[in-house]
Protein backbone atom coordinates (compact mmCIF):
# COMPACT_ATOMS: atom_id res chain seq x y z
CA UNK A 1 0.00 0.00 0.00
CA UNK A 2 1.30 2.76 -0.73
CA UNK A 3 1.44 6.05 2.08
CA UNK A 4 3.47 8.61 0.59
CA UNK A 5 0.32 11.05 0.09
CA UNK A 6 -0.85 10.38 3.68
CA UNK A 7 -4.87 9.81 4.09
CA UNK A 8 -6.79 10.99 6.04
CA UNK A 9 -7.33 8.65 8.59
CA UNK A 10 -5.52 4.89 8.97
CA UNK A 11 -7.57 2.70 11.16
CA UNK A 12 -6.77 -0.84 11.40
CA UNK A 13 -9.36 -3.71 10.10
CA UNK A 14 -10.31 -4.68 14.00
CA UNK A 15 -10.50 -0.74 14.88
CA UNK A 16 -12.97 0.03 11.99
CA UNK A 17 -15.26 -3.13 12.76
CA UNK A 18 -15.00 -1.72 16.63
CA UNK A 19 -16.15 1.48 15.13
CA UNK A 20 -18.86 0.07 12.72
CA UNK A 21 -20.59 -2.04 15.90
CA UNK A 22 -20.28 1.03 18.19
CA UNK A 23 -21.99 3.09 14.98
CA UNK A 24 -24.67 0.05 14.61
CA UNK A 25 -25.81 -0.12 18.53
CA UNK A 26 -25.35 4.14 18.14
CA UNK A 27 -28.13 3.86 15.64
CA UNK A 28 -30.57 1.24 16.96
CA UNK A 29 -30.68 3.39 20.63
CA UNK A 30 -31.40 6.21 18.80
CA UNK A 31 -34.08 4.48 16.40
CA UNK A 32 -35.54 2.52 18.98
CA UNK A 33 -34.47 2.71 22.54
CA UNK A 34 -34.84 6.22 22.74
CA UNK A 35 -38.21 6.69 21.02
CA UNK A 36 -39.91 4.30 23.52
CA UNK A 37 -38.27 5.91 26.27
CA UNK A 38 -39.71 9.28 25.33
CA UNK A 39 -43.34 7.90 24.70
CA UNK A 40 -42.86 6.37 28.31
CA UNK A 41 -42.14 10.08 29.52
CA UNK A 42 -45.02 10.88 28.50
CA UNK A 43 -47.30 9.09 30.66
CA UNK A 44 -45.60 10.34 33.44
CA UNK A 45 -46.82 13.54 35.90
CA UNK A 46 -46.61 16.38 34.05
CA UNK A 47 -43.26 18.23 36.02
CA UNK A 48 -41.77 14.44 36.03
CA UNK A 49 -42.18 14.02 32.33
CA UNK A 50 -40.87 18.07 31.37
CA UNK A 51 -37.76 16.77 33.24
CA UNK A 52 -37.50 13.35 32.31
CA UNK A 53 -38.04 14.48 28.19
CA UNK A 54 -35.38 16.95 28.56
CA UNK A 55 -32.64 14.12 29.92
CA UNK A 56 -33.94 12.18 27.07
CA UNK A 57 -33.49 14.79 24.17
CA UNK A 58 -30.01 15.88 25.55
CA UNK A 59 -29.03 11.97 25.41
CA UNK A 60 -30.52 12.54 22.05
CA UNK A 61 -27.99 15.10 20.94
CA UNK A 62 -25.32 13.39 22.14
CA UNK A 63 -26.17 10.32 20.59
CA UNK A 64 -26.75 11.97 17.07
CA UNK A 65 -23.19 13.69 17.45
CA UNK A 66 -21.51 10.60 18.16
CA UNK A 67 -23.39 8.69 15.23
CA UNK A 68 -22.15 11.66 12.39
CA UNK A 69 -18.48 11.61 14.01
CA UNK A 70 -18.39 7.80 13.44
CA UNK A 71 -19.90 8.10 9.81
CA UNK A 72 -17.31 10.43 9.11
CA UNK A 73 -14.76 8.36 10.38
CA UNK A 74 -15.52 5.87 8.60
CA UNK A 75 -16.01 7.53 5.27
CA UNK A 76 -12.88 9.01 5.44
CA UNK A 77 -11.16 6.11 6.86
CA UNK A 78 -8.58 4.01 4.92
CA UNK A 79 -8.27 0.82 6.24
CA UNK A 80 -5.02 -1.25 7.06
CA UNK A 81 -4.98 -4.56 7.49
CA UNK A 82 -4.12 -5.77 10.95
CA UNK A 83 -1.10 -8.12 10.20
CA UNK A 84 0.36 -5.37 8.25
CA UNK A 85 -0.16 -2.49 10.88
CA UNK A 86 2.92 -3.07 12.66
CA UNK A 87 4.84 -0.44 13.53
CA UNK A 88 2.57 2.34 11.72
CA UNK A 89 1.40 5.80 13.39
CA UNK A 90 -2.31 4.81 13.62
CA UNK A 91 -5.13 6.58 15.56
CA UNK A 92 -4.56 5.97 19.32
CA UNK A 93 -1.15 5.51 18.96
CA UNK A 94 1.52 7.23 20.89
CA UNK A 95 4.55 8.76 18.96
CA UNK A 96 7.66 9.41 20.67
CA UNK A 97 9.38 12.04 17.83
CA UNK A 98 12.61 13.99 18.26
CA UNK A 99 13.41 17.70 16.75
CA UNK A 100 16.10 17.36 14.83
CA UNK A 101 17.15 20.62 15.23
CA UNK A 102 17.27 20.80 18.70
CA UNK A 103 17.22 17.00 19.92
CA UNK A 104 14.38 17.56 22.19
CA UNK A 105 11.76 14.78 22.33
CA UNK A 106 8.02 14.96 22.83
CA UNK A 107 5.36 12.23 22.77
CA UNK A 108 1.84 12.45 21.64
CA UNK A 109 -0.99 10.05 21.56
CA UNK A 110 -3.03 10.66 17.64
CA UNK A 111 -6.71 11.50 18.05
CA UNK A 112 -9.32 11.98 16.18
CA UNK A 113 -10.19 15.64 14.77
CA UNK A 114 -11.76 17.76 17.51
CA UNK A 115 -10.46 16.03 20.41
CA UNK A 116 -9.45 18.00 23.43
CA UNK A 117 -6.76 20.29 23.24
CA UNK A 118 -4.44 18.74 25.59
CA UNK A 119 -0.48 18.88 25.73
CA UNK A 120 -0.09 14.88 25.49
CA UNK A 121 -2.44 14.71 22.18
CA UNK A 122 -1.90 15.94 18.58
CA UNK A 123 -5.11 15.36 16.01
CA UNK A 124 -4.80 13.67 12.68
CA UNK A 125 -5.89 16.31 10.84
CA UNK A 126 -3.20 19.03 12.82
CA UNK A 127 -0.10 19.62 10.58
CA UNK A 128 1.95 16.95 12.78
CA UNK A 129 -0.71 14.52 12.49
CA UNK A 130 -0.93 14.61 9.28
CA UNK A 131 2.52 14.36 8.77
CA UNK A 132 2.88 11.06 11.18
CA UNK A 133 -0.34 9.03 10.36
CA UNK A 134 1.17 5.87 8.05
CA UNK A 135 4.79 6.54 9.08
CA UNK A 136 6.95 4.07 10.89
CA UNK A 137 10.10 4.60 13.76
CA UNK A 138 13.09 5.81 12.29
CA UNK A 139 11.37 8.08 9.70
CA UNK A 140 11.71 11.54 9.34
CA UNK A 141 9.31 13.93 8.59
CA UNK A 142 9.03 17.79 7.62
CA UNK A 143 5.81 19.68 9.44
CA UNK A 144 5.00 22.99 8.06
CA UNK A 145 3.66 24.75 11.32
CA UNK A 146 0.83 27.53 11.24
CA UNK A 147 3.14 29.90 12.47
CA UNK A 148 5.19 29.55 9.27
CA UNK A 149 8.05 27.35 11.07
CA UNK A 150 9.15 23.82 9.48
CA UNK A 151 10.28 21.46 11.85
CA UNK A 152 11.99 18.34 10.95
CA UNK A 153 11.00 15.17 13.33
CA UNK A 154 12.02 11.67 13.81
CA UNK A 155 9.97 9.21 15.00
CA UNK A 156 11.81 7.32 17.98
CA UNK A 157 8.87 4.92 18.71
CA UNK A 158 5.38 4.22 18.67
CA UNK A 159 3.24 2.40 21.23
CA UNK A 160 0.42 0.82 19.14
CA UNK A 161 -3.32 1.62 20.18
CA UNK A 162 -4.87 -0.09 22.77
CA UNK A 163 -7.58 -2.77 22.12
CA UNK A 164 -9.48 -1.57 25.53
CA UNK A 165 -13.05 -1.23 25.20
CA UNK A 166 -13.73 -3.34 22.08
CA UNK A 167 -17.10 -3.40 21.68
Amino acid sequence: MDLTAAPTLLVTEHEYAAHEQELARLRKQRDEELPRRLREARTYVASDAVEEIGHIQEEQAVVDSRIARLEELLQDATVIPDDQAGDMVLLGATVEVEYESTGRRASWTLTGAGAAADPGYVTSRSPVGRALLGRASGESVTVELPNGRTERLTIVSIEPPSRNGDG
